[in-house]
C-alpha cells in the first residue's frame, strides 16, 4: 500500500506543512466540511480541530512508530535518517527524586 514511500522526503511538503499548521489553518479547512460530516455538532468539530492542532507535532513520531511496526508498512524505505524516540529520552533522564534519608525533617532538640 505504501510501496512508493522511500523515506521522509516521500511525505514532504505535506508533513512539514501539517507540523507547522496554525490553528486558523485547521479552522479554515474545517469550515469547508459539510455539516453532515460532523453531525451538525459544532462542539465536536471544535474539539476535533483542537485535538488535531495539539497532535500535529507528533505526526513524525507516529509515522516513525508505524514504520518500525511489525506490519512493515514501508517496504521500500531506504532513508537511513533516524528519528529519535522521545520515550528513550525520558528513560535516560537522571533520577532527580529526593533520597528517602533527606525527606525526614529532624529538628534540633531545645
Amino acid at each position: 500500500m505504501y510501496a512508493d514511500v522511500t523515506g521522509w522526503e516521500s511525505f514532504e511538503p505535506a508533513l512539514s506543512r501539517a507540523e507547522e499548521a496554525d490553528i486558523l489553518d485547521l479552522w479554515l479547512c474545517a469550515e469547508l466540511m459539510p455539516c453532515e460530516w460532523y453531525g451538525h455538532d459544532a462542539g465536536a468539530l471544535s474539539k476535533l480541530v483542537e485535538e488535531l492542532f495539539a497532535r500535529r507535532k507528533r505526526i513524525r513520531e507516529l509515522i516513525r512508530d508505524f514504520r518500525y511496526s511489525s506490519r512493515n508498512p514501508f517496504p521500500n524505505w531506504t532513508d537511513r535518517t533516524i528519528l529519535p524516540n522521545p520515550r528513550d529520552a525520558l528513560s535516560n533522564k537522571p533520577d532527580l527524586s529526593i533520597p528517602s534519608e533527606m525527606t525526614k525533617l529532624e529538628l534540633p532538640a531545645d
